[in-house]
């Protein structure tokens, strides 16, 4: 990371700032004071300030942008002040805390304000779990996942293709999500969708710790019989741990679930218990992204069945936006409509993706 003295790093970067943080056109040079206001501040406890734009958090680090100076993770212990209003931050802090603000000085080293106008939190800079930068405009808060993957099977000339995707847009509050998985098999013929698994749904934050949740889901698994299956899902749950290395909840409530095999049998309407599990594991890996929702149904109406599924995801990023990972999809059903058909289905696949 490059060092800098601050009266002689204002003077060089006087006009680069001036057009990358101001919409406004400067003739000549900007004030030093004026570019006090508008660039975001580091100082580390080592005594060295730095001005320039605050990326993003995670993992005990922070991606700080330097004009012209290529980007540098700064870890959160080694920061004595940071002050970041060139734009909005949404930020995770240990306790369940999360607050969409600017994020100011305390006069306390090694300490943070976050401020929205009618709320504020502070604390120390190394409870932080994530900074996410956000705008106002929607697809600033929009995360997303586009992936592709292909298996061949010689001896019987099968191709297989999986087509996976994911959406998230969140605020401080409130969490939107869909996702779907669809694994399309060609050759031998057997052309044709063998499996979709979609969903849509979303979460409100409640303090930050409680959450509210409404889910629906459609599955297609030719291989234990179902032609369609949809779902409602209406329950509520805890955040159990928010920390740097795991985010985990747990939720319950009550779903609704119709099915229709592929011998054409449509099933009354059922109602189950569910269970779910849902975490997210951080490690020191920033590159890599392991997420996990597994969820138990206990029936309501049809006495000793139960069912389980489970959707886990692992990411690695080759290059910026490009990742290489696997999906696992696990289905099992302890008392299916059709008793000739499995109980239970597995799908691992290899995908190549985009995350925006």
């Amino acid at each position: 990371m490059q060092q800098y003295n601050l009266p002689a790093f204002i003077v060089l970067l006087t006009g680069l700032v001036a057009c990358q943080y101001s919409k406004a056109q400067v003739a000549g040079p900007m004030p030093a004071d004026s570019l006090l206001k508008v660039a975001d501040f580091i100082k580390t406890k080592n005594g060295n300030s730095l001005l320039g734009r605050l990326k993003s958090g995670a993992l005990g680090k922070i991606i700080f942008e330097i004009v012209d100076v290529e980007e540098d993770p700064i870890k959160l212990k080694d920061i004595a002040v940071i002050r970041a209003k060139s734009g909005q931050f949404e930020v995770d802090v240990k306790g369940h805390k999360r607050i969409t603000g600017t994020i100011e000085t305390t006069g306390q080293p090694g300490y943070f304000k976050i401020n929205n106008g009618t709320d504020s939190i502070q604390g120390l800079l190394t409870d932080i779990i994530l900074i996410k930068r956000i705008e106002l405009k929607l697809m600033e808060r929009l995360d997303g996942y586009l992936g592709v993957g292909y298996s061949y099977t010689s001896a019987s000339g099968i191709s297989r293709f999986n087509f996976t995707n994911a959406l998230i847009y969140g605020t401080e509050k409130i969490k939107l999500f869909q996702h779907s998985a669809t694994l399309l098999t060609l050759g031998d013929g057997q052309d044709g969708v063998d499996r979709i698994d979609a969903g849509v749904g979303g979460l409100l934050g409640i303090k930050g710790k409680y959450l509210a949740l409404q889910y629906f889901q459609y599955q297609k698994i030719l291989a234990t019989g179902i032609d369609t299956r949809w779902l409602s899902l209406t329950g509520g749950g805890i955040r159990l741990v928010h920390s740097r290395a795991l985010d985990f909840s747990l939720l319950t409530g009550i779903s609704f679930m119709r099915e229709k095999t592929v011998k054409g049998v449509l099933a009354d309407i059922e109602s189950e218990i569910p269970l779910m599990a849902d975490f997210k594991l951080g490690i020191s890996i920033p590159k890599l992204s392991i997420t996990n929702a597994a969820i138990f149904y206990k029936s309501l109406t049809s006495g000793s069945r139960y069912r389980f599924d489970e959707r886990l995801k692992i990411d690695y990023e080759l290059i910026k936006n490009f990742t290489f990972g696997a999906q696992l999809l696990y289905n099992h059903d302890s008392k299916p409509i059709d008793i000739t058909q499995k109980k239970s289905d597995v799908n691992i696949s290899l995908n190549l993706g985009y995350k925006f």
